[in-house]
């Protein structure tokens, strides 16, 4: 896997942070063509409190990912950030 200084903000790099970002902020499009599925399910079930609701609907639906999959992980994640401190509703 390849760095890209697009979506790393400082210096300690880490590929699943990279990832993360692309989900988050690159076209979909292109994150599909640049990574397998399992590759992406595996990072979106263990970081899914990192994902607000919208975008993790998004890629539950796209990844195939089944309700009960993502309230496990969801659960076992507890509440995120991202939806503990909105300051807009959307």
């Amino acid at each position: 896997m390849e760095k890209t200084t697009k979506y790393v903000w400082n210096e300690f790099y880490d590929p699943t942070n990279e990832v993360i970002s692309r989900m988050l902020f690159d076209h979909p499009k292109q994150v599909l063509k640049d990574y397998s599925l399992e590759e992406l399910k595996k990072i979106f079930l263990e970081n899914i409190e990192r994902f607000d609701k919208r975008n993790k609907n998004f890629w539950q639906f796209v990844l195939g990912s089944s309700d009960e999959e993502a309230k496990q992980f969801n659960a076992r994640a507890g509440k995120g950030f991202r939806d503990t401190c909105k300051i807009w509703h959307y």
